[in-house]
């Protein structure tokens, strides 16, 4: 996926992907990608080559329970942070 904070460079951002279920938010692992496409493809006047990431759930190691997927962006340089609620939901029975 990819993900950024809307007129700010994508540089120093960091992203993090999380699950917000009903008595818990989780910290999924995730490794940061580059996205040369993305920057090009939406013709965006900022770089956001490193906006991309790469994210896996842990299937077994969560608790039954309905969650939805949330990306938590910061960067430090222009003290902006931001949380999208996507519309993505997660269902481990």
């Amino acid at each position: 996926g990819w993900a950024y904070i809307d007129g700010n460079e994508a540089n120093n951002s960091k992203i993090d992907i999380i699950l917000i279920g009903k008595n818990q938010v989780i910290k999924l692992p995730h490794r940061n990608i580059r996205r040369d496409d993305i920057t090009k493809s939406v013709r965006y006047k900022y770089n956001l080559d490193n906006s991309g990431f790469f994210s896996g759930v842990p299937i077994n190691n969560l608790e039954k329970d309905n969650y939805r997927v949330g990306i938590l962006i910061s960067n430090e340089d222009f003290q902006k942070k931001g949380l999208v609620l996507t519309d993505k939901f997660f269902d481990k029975n």
